[in-house]
């Protein structure tokens, strides 16, 4: 198959039109602005707070509410390995027919933020959250704009900060982390500002890159490595971090399922890194140029019904997204009879076998002694 790569120029004229475009948009009516000044009054406000030290009263009692019970490092590691549940899929008498497992949940390193190369911790910092070594938790331009876009109508992305994608990630119940309530908003903002005034910023990173969901039921940056690279982490190439680093935003466009989107994100990225200085322009160019030696994405485990047990799985990712079909335990009741199914699928194939110029008898006989027992209506 042939992919096209977009040009690094190319790359450069939609970042600078990317940015005008958002500029533009900024400039909205005055009661627009009245109201983002008011959130932006409130979340400096926050800040402050915190960062001051100062609590009295339903405020103080609020505050120690929501962050009380903060995981420690154990604990993040710990829950992110717990909370991990696989969704079950049965047919209608309560058979199991496919358990969506990791491939390679047994091959899974946590990976210190020591063990993890350079171009993946800049490269993600530069994507997802580039005042993450600066800010306390929170980026609060990020928050704005995703409230004036909640306000027009337009999709919510890119408000929230590394750190906050970890709470939510690891501390926030799953069936939980994609309400848009303003309360579930306010706790993440609280746990996060937290969670930076105690732990360091390589701690919140190794955290962040360990529980991020990369698609294809992969849960961290190894998991991801192996599954679409067959390697570790820590032997990625340039090109192959690049591609990872691209996947969370939009699990779906990976190099498996979706390879010329993948590709365009993965250019996406290492122009990033460029701009940001994490790589230089001979490393950009050795990148781009290089070619993807992609894993077998064949299916590794034991699976009743293939086909329809993998289009009941696409049906699921599409209504509720993929990384909660991966990893939020669901029990899915469905339509098929294994039974009959199991009955349908020997009785086409002993007929097909006659068909070929197969002895008639024999093949009964033989699918008789398998258990086939609809074959005596041949």
């Amino acid at each position: 198959m042939k992919i096209k790569r977009t040009p690094i120029r190319l790359i450069r004229t939609l970042i600078v039109k990317e940015r005008e475009r958002r500029r533009q948009r900024s400039r909205t009516g005055f009661s627009l602005v009245l109201r983002i000044v008011a959130v932006a009054l409130l979340i400096a406000f926050i800040t402050s707070f915190l960062a001051m030290g100062l609590g009295v009263g339903l405020a103080a009692a609020g505050y120690a509410a929501i962050t009380e019970g903060l995981p420690t490092p154990e604990d993040v590691q710990q829950i992110s390995e717990q909370s991990f549940e696989t969704t079950k899929i049965y047919d209608r008498h309560g058979n199991l027919i496919y358990e969506v497992i990791d491939p390679t949940a047994g091959d899974r390193h946590w990976m210190s933020f020591a063990e993890l190369p350079d171009y993946i911790t800049c490269g993600t910092v530069a994507m997802e959250d580039r005042t993450f070594w600066e800010n306390p938790g929170i980026n609060p331009r990020g928050l704005m704009r995703a409230f004036v876009n909640n306000l027009r109508g337009l999709p919510v992305q890119g408000g929230s900060s590394i750190t906050q994608q970890v709470v939510k990630n690891s501390v926030i119940p799953l069936e939980q982390r994609y309400e848009q309530s303003y309360t579930r908003k306010l706790e993440e903002v609280l746990i996060s500002l937290e969670l930076t005034r105690l732990y360091e910023k390589e701690q919140i990173l190794e955290w962040y890159l360990n529980t991020n969901f990369y698609g294809n039921l992969a849960y961290g940056i190894d998991a991801a490595a192996r599954v679409y690279f067959g390697k570790s982490a820590r032997d990625l190439t340039l090109s192959e971090a690049a591609t990872l680093i691209a996947i969370p935003q939009s699990p779906l466009l990976n190099p498996f399922d979706r390879p010329e989107s993948a590709l365009s994100r993965r250019d996406l990225v290492i122009e990033t890194m460029l701009l940001e200085g994490c790589i230089n322009q001979q490393q950009a160019n050795q990148a781009l140029a290089e070619r993807w030696d992609l894993a077998s994405s064949t299916q590794r485990f034991d699976i009743q019904a293939p086909h329809f047990s993998m289009y009941v799985r696409r049906q699921l990712e599409e209504r509720f997204g993929p990384e909660l079909v991966a990893g939020g335990g669901l029990q899915v009741y469905t339509t098929l009879d294994l039974a009959l199914q199991n009955q349908t699928q020997c009785v086409a194939q002993a007929y097909l076998r006659i068909l070929s110029g197969e002895y008639p008898d024999e093949v009964i006989a033989e699918a008789l002694n398998a258990g086939c027992q609809a074959a005596q209506y041949l």
